[in-house]
């Protein structure tokens, strides 16, 4: 075979290999929100129907059932990334307080 023609089928193959991986790699994606979405449902009911037995009422008559998490509230709050209150803001120092306490 010439060169040319093995160069051509070697570059077809990487761009097929290519083109697989890619597609393989778009399903895993869209399998990981499905589940996602499959994990939230299933959090959303438990919280429901667990504040509901614990109350011993149906959660339609209580206003104050708590809503459910966010995945993505969840996934900070695992990583240990807490929203600061505002509170916890406003008295939290300046770079010119810690130049003071330190100077």
């Amino acid at each position: 075979m010439k060169r040319r023609l093995k160069v051509w089928m070697k570059k077809r193959a990487l761009m097929l290999l290519s083109a697989i991986v890619w597609r393989l790699d778009e399903w895993v994606h869209a399998q990981q929100l499905a589940l996602q979405k499959e994990i939230s449902g299933i959090a959303r009911v438990s919280v429901v129907h667990s504040i509901a037995r614990r109350a011993g009422s149906t959660p339609a008559s209580r206003s104050t059932v708590r809503q459910p998490e966010t995945f993505a509230a969840w996934t900070a709050r695992r990583a240990g990334v807490a929203p600061a209150s505002k509170q916890e803001a406003r008295r939290r120092r300046t770079i010119a307080d810690f130049d003071r306490r330190f100077a």
